[in-house]
């Protein structure tokens, strides 16, 4: 036996042969080290040198061939593999449909009636639960205005037709992701139900598919002049509405929610159990319940001092009998322009000014509804046309 210390053998890949220094069963062992398609190291031992070449020049064989992947498979899964791919050949379809035809088989699946999708509405609509009514209405929508654009047999539907539903109108890009993600539980209940056996819809995930998102305009705001005036006009032609504006101006309330908030004073002292959304000028604040919440999460509104003044002058809480026409008539006679965004103006006033006044990012969160991590107030709220003497007039206007 020869004394001449073996040398380390490195490959180009990066694989390499060395001697083993322990002793299995008494016989010298040549380790081979090489890593895998994921990149994770691999070791091999073979009993001579001449065999672990061999092995390292089979592997290289095989990977130039197949790819690592299939290389560093055993070698019976490679016989499987080329057995499916013969089969393929024979059938003339490809490799992948050879494997879902054979996964169908072993599963014994088999789809139900291939019925349009306006035909399984109905059904779906049945099973929708855990929805907010709101929630649950738009669903709704989305699936008629889907089936009514084009009422396919629910197998015929593709990734394609989908698209084109979502940009057959001029849509802003969160609408039509709202529309994707409605149209995704709908296909996850059709494939649950095994009326097919994937989801087009899951396949719409990237920016390109849906547009780039539209620029966003500044948001409308009321300037403080403008708050005296429609204050002002509202003391006189219809003072009973004070509270209202109050509430959307001073503290936020969302329009909808305004529509379920009560004076506290008319419940009885001890019945603090499902209350719904209040009033309390002796807690100073203003509380949402989940019942009447947008985002079904209660919160506590504190009252500044002005917005106290002016709901210590009484008025109609819920104010919202014939709101609409009563609300316009302030409007015109107080000669305030309110924009497109009728509804929210009065938040959105109540934000920029709260924002450039207090400088108290996470109670203006708190008080508006919004998560701790949300980045709402930096993208709509940070900039607006209001500013810090503005926000300081704002909250001095008193009756």
């Amino acid at each position: 036996m020869s004394n001449k210390k073996f040398k380390k053998i490195t490959y180009p890949d990066g694989t390499t042969i060395n001697e083993d220094t322990t002793q299995r069963k008494g016989v010298t062992q040549y380790r081979i080290q090489y890593r895998d398609a994921s990149g994770k190291r691999k070791r091999a031992f073979r009993p001579t040198e001449e065999k672990a070449k061999k092995f390292v020049e089979d592997r290289s064989k095989e990977v130039n061939t197949f790819g690592t992947s299939i290389a560093d498979l055993p070698r019976e899964e490679q016989m499987n593999i080329g057995l499916l791919g013969k089969l393929s050949r024979q059938m003339g379809c490809s490799l992948g449909e050879v494997v879902k035809m054979m996964e169908e088989k072993v599963n014994g699946t088999q789809l139900k009636e291939n019925l349009l999708v306006s035909e399984l509405y109905y059904d779906f609509s049945q099973n929708i639960s855990g929805l907010r009514p709101s929630s649950r209405t738009s669903l709704e929508n989305t699936l008629s205005q889907f089936y009514g654009f084009q009422d396919q047999p629910v197998q015929d539907v593709t990734h394609d037709s989908v698209l084109k539903f979502l940009n057959c109108k001029d849509w802003a890009t969160n609408t039509k992701r709202l529309r994707r993600n409605q149209l995704n539980k709908f296909f996850n209940w059709v494939k649950r139900e095994g009326y097919r056996n994937d989801n087009p819809v899951s396949e719409i995930v990237n920016k390109e598919e849906f547009g780039a998102y539209k620029k966003r305009d500044d948001i409308p705001v009321l300037f403080p002049d403008e708050v005296r005036k429609i204050f002002e006009v509202c003391r006189k032609h219809d003072p009973l509405l004070l509270p209202y504006f109050t509430l959307g101006i001073f503290c936020g309330v969302r329009p909808e929610e305004l529509n379920h908030v009560h004076w506290r004073h008319e419940f009885p002292a001890k019945q603090w159990k499902n209350l719904p959304s209040n009033v309390c000028l002796e807690a100073n604040a203003v509380y949402i319940q989940r019942a009447g919440s947008k985002t079904n999460e209660k919160r506590e509104i504190p009252l500044q001092p002005n917005a106290q003044a002016w709901l210590a002058l009484g008025g109609d809480l819920p104010g919202t009998r014939n709101i609409r026409r009563r609300r316009g008539e302030i409007k015109l006679l107080s000669e305030v322009t309110w924009g497109k965004e009728e509804a929210d103006i009065m938040r959105h006033t109540f934000a920029s000014c709260h924002l450039k006044n207090f400088r108290h990012e996470t109670d203006l969160k708190s008080a508006m509804g919004h998560s701790i991590n949300s980045m709402t107030l930096w993208n709509h709220y940070i900039g607006s046309a209001i500013t810090p003497s503005m926000a300081e007039e704002f909250w001095n206007i008193f009756p």
